[in-house]
């Protein structure tokens, strides 16, 4: 997730932004480096995520993309699992607009400190996705 690769993951994997309620999942068991351009892709993904009232979960971070996610603060705007059916599966009982029907105070404050936290960590993110394997296909 670097440079040119982060680029084209991003234009290959826009369209999807676009469906309503987006639930996504990004497997990154293979991706071992992430750059300051990998993390603004992030930060775009979970922002046209969050503007169709979708989320994003990571499954299998590595070590070292862990300690970049925390250093760099974006760790925090995703939930991250071991697996990629782990991911797909926290979403099974998911209704995005449930929580603001039933319960809007907390609703509100959960999406505004999301939102704050995107805010914070832009550089002065129900299919699983492969960043390595994306790269290769580009």
């Amino acid at each position: 997730m670097n440079g040119r690769g982060a680029r084209a993951f991003y234009k290959g994997i826009s369209a999807v932004f676009s469906s309503d309620r987006p639930q996504i999942v990004f497997d990154m068991c293979r991706t071992e480096h992430v750059d300051s351009v990998g993390i603004s892709v992030f930060v775009q993904c979970i922002r046209q995520a969050m503007r169709h009232d979708g989320d994003i979960r990571l499954a299998g971070v590595l070590p070292q993309i862990a300690v970049i996610f925390e250093l760099t603060r974006i760790g925090r705007l995703f939930e991250t699992y071991e697996s990629s059916t782990a991911a797909a599966k926290s979403f099974s009982g998911f209704l995005p607009n449930a929580l603001s029907t039933f319960h809007p105070h907390p609703a509100r404050a959960m999406v505004t400190t999301r939102e704050a936290a995107i805010e914070d960590s832009l550089p002065s993110a129900s299919a699983a996705i492969n960043f390595e394997a994306c790269a290769r296909n580009l």
